[in-house]
């Protein structure tokens, strides 16, 4: 692996000319497409943080749709927190796919798991995404900045990256969950749209 040397906004041929692989591997990385050694996404994924590539915004989203991603569905506020997340979605027309990224345990969680989760929310493209995780590394946030995912973290341990908006949960169901899809679709925080088009909560577990 060698370092990219440009003056300009890397390009994927440059990730792809570093890494030692083809510009359409990269791009299945970027996309989160399966065909990958780990090794090789691992590789392109290291060089795509270094770079701070940021893939070009696509004029349209195919998918309406929000990803919420939870360790678990528990009673520790996360289901109270998809109601009320799906009920202001709603207002703007909008989706949510809730996605479990695994048990909160240090003897069953891996950071594998939270990345793989991610991985699969950028295969569906979503407008954004919304955290309740008990911690997540810059190598996975970096997941959702190489490919201009705007996302949330709630409840976020420390400091939030400069690309990222943290709220706190405690305040979810008085606005905290209007201002995260705010902040994710670039609307006023002030008003409410109401859309009468229908919407479902997508469960998928990875």
């Amino acid at each position: 692996m060698t370092t990219i040397k440009t003056a300009n906004r890397p390009k994927v041929s440059d990730i792809a000319q570093a890494a030692g692989v083809s510009p359409a591997t990269v791009s299945k990385v970027i996309n989160g497409r399966d065909g990958v050694s780990d090794e090789t996404r691992d590789r392109v994924e290291l060089l795509l943080e270094e770079a701070r590539f940021r893939k070009k915004l696509p004029t349209t989203k195919t998918m309406r749709s929000i990803e919420l991603v939870v360790n678990e569905m528990t009673n520790n506020g996360s289901v109270e927190m998809v109601k009320e997340t799906t009920s202001y979605a709603r207002d703007f027309g909008i989706g949510i796919t809730v996605s479990c990224a695994g048990p909160d345990f240090k003897e069953y969680a891996t950071r594998n798991e939270t990345s793989n989760c991610l991985r699969s929310a950028i295969e569906r493209n979503p407008l954004g995404v919304i955290l309740l995780l008990s911690n997540i590394s810059s190598a996975e946030e970096s997941l959702l900045q190489t490919r201009n995912i705007p996302y949330v973290i709630v409840d976020p341990v420390g400091q939030v990256s400069a690309d990222a908006l943290g709220v706190g949960i405690d305040n979810w169901t008085g606005g905290n969950a209007c201002h995260a899809i705010s902040h994710i679709i670039g609307a006023p925080t002030n008003r409410r749209h109401h859309r009468p088009h229908q919407f479902t909560i997508l469960a998928s577990a990875t």
